[in-house]
C-alpha cells in the first residue's frame, strides 16, 4: 500500500478534519434537498380584510352570522352565516392572497354550532376557528370572543392570526 500522505502531526491531522468539515458544510447547504433543507419553507399566504363589494358579491344565505376579525369589529377577514336550525350547514367566505374563497361547515349544526368556533373548508382550503377566552365585554347581546384563526391551504401554506370571533344578527 502506497501512502500519499502522511499524516504525523497535530496540525495535518486538524487541517485534514477540517477540510472534511467544510465539505460536509457545502454539501448541506445550497442546492440541498430533505427534511430542513432551505427549500422546505412553507409557502406564503396573506389573509386580508373582506370589503363590502367583497361581502356583497357572496350572497351567502342564513339568518345569523359570524365574523373573524382582527382591527376591532372595523373589516372581517372572515364571514360566516347560518341559518337557526341544527340540522343546516354553515357557509361563509374568507379573502386569501387578495382572491374571496367560499368556505363550508364540515358538519350540519346550524348558527348555534359556529358559536364557540367551527372547522370550514373549500377549494383544497381548511379554516379554524378556535374561541380561545371568555368574552371581554359583559351584558352585550353578541359580545366578541378572543379567538384564533388557522388557515391551511392545499399548497401547504399555513397561517395563525388572533382576533376576535363575533357572532349575531
Amino acid at each position: 500500500m502506497i501512502r500519499l500522505f502522511r499524516m504525523q502531526t497535530a496540525a495535518c491531522r486538524l487541517l485534514g478534519l477540517g477540510v472534511v468539515s467544510a465539505l460536509a458544510l457545502v454539501a448541506c447547504s445550497e442546492g440541498a434537498t430533505g427534511p430542513g433543507a432551505a427549500g422546505d419553507a412553507e409557502p406564503a399566504v396573506e389573509i386580508g380584510t373582506l370589503t363590502a363589494d367583497d361581502i356583497r358579491g357572496t350572497d351567502l344565505p342564513g339568518e345569523l352570522a359570524c365574523a373573524f376579525d382582527i382591527d376591532d369589529g372595523r373589516q372581517p377577514v372572515m364571514l360566516v352565516r347560518a341559518n337557526v336550525m341544527d340540522e343546516e350547514f354553515s357557509e361563509g367566505v374568507i379573502k386569501v392572497d387578495g382572491r374571496v374563497e367560499p368556505v363550508r361547515s364540515q358538519t350540519p349544526g346550524g348558527f348555534n354550532a359556529l358559536l364557540d368556533g367551527e372547522t370550514l373548508a373549500g377549494g383544497g382550503l381548511t379554516v379554524d376557528v378556535i374561541v380561545t377566552g371568555e368574552p371581554e365585554t359583559a351584558g352585550e347581546e353578541s359580545p366578541p370572543m378572543p379567538a384564533r384563526l388557522v388557515y391551511v391551504g392545499d399548497n401547504g401554506a399555513r397561517m395563525v392570526v388572533e382576533g376576535e370571533w363575533r357572532c349575531g344578527p
